[in-house]
């Protein structure tokens, strides 16, 4: 997936439609978040950043990011934000998908933070009830 994204070669040999090679090449960059691989961050970042690309691939790279609970990468686009230019209706439109892309990766991290205390209440419950059963059975000898 990664060289199919970098390597705008690979889709020319296919002969598809200009169209269709796009829409492949962002579906491939969507995929490759979805994989969750540690490496991915560093590739989406550079083609979210790369000037040549076209916006909507920029977009997706964008959207991708947002698979991973990474508070650094969440770091990156916020400085990112910051610094963006907007001045034209598609920087605007960028910095915006810039920040909407670490609001993403927030509530991924905020979800994760949820889920763990679910786990952790779960486990003091399991806890507490093992311990008023012990109690139970103590007072009913």
């Amino acid at each position: 997936l990664t060289r199919l994204i970098t390597d705008p070669g690979i889709l020319d040999k296919l002969e598809a439609a200009p169209w269709r090679a796009a829409r492949m090449r962002r579906v491939a960059v969507m995929s490759l978040g979805q994989r969750r691989d540690p490496s991915t961050p560093a590739v989406l970042m550079r083609l979210a950043r790369d000037e040549r690309e076209d916006m909507f691939t920029r977009r997706t790279a964008l959207r991708a990011m947002t698979f991973f609970a990474d508070a650094d990468l969440k770091r990156q686009l916020e400085a990112w934000a910051l610094a963006a230019p907007a001045k034209t209706k598609g920087q605007r439109q960028l910095r915006d998908a810039i920040k909407g892309a670490a609001r993403g990766i927030d509530r991924r991290l905020d979800l994760i933070k949820i889920q763990k205390g679910v786990e952790d209440f779960g486990q003091d419950a399991d806890r507490r009830k093992r311990q008023i059963d012990a109690l139970d059975r103590k007072l009913n000898k």
